[in-house]
């Protein structure tokens, strides 16, 4: 029987932030796009698919890869 949940509002118990920022900055790299700089503004708190499409949108990329 469960008797607790425990919902982690990212930070509260681990702070992934910096996993998301290294793992954004090399996928950049491989888009050959700078993501370091903007980071927080154009990714940080947004779900992948609306990350996906801003940057798509913000340097008109073709992303037929898989991230």
């Amino acid at each position: 029987m469960i008797k607790y949940v425990i919902f982690d509002m990212d930070g509260t118990l681990i702070d992934t932030e910096p996993f998301y920022e290294q793992s954004w900055n090399e996928t950049g790299k491989r888009w050959g796009v700078e993501v370091r700089d903007m980071y927080a503004e154009y990714v940080c708190g947004r779900s992948i698919e609306n990350v996906k499409n801003t940057l798509k949108e913000r340097f008109m990329l073709s992303l037929q890869r898989k991230i």
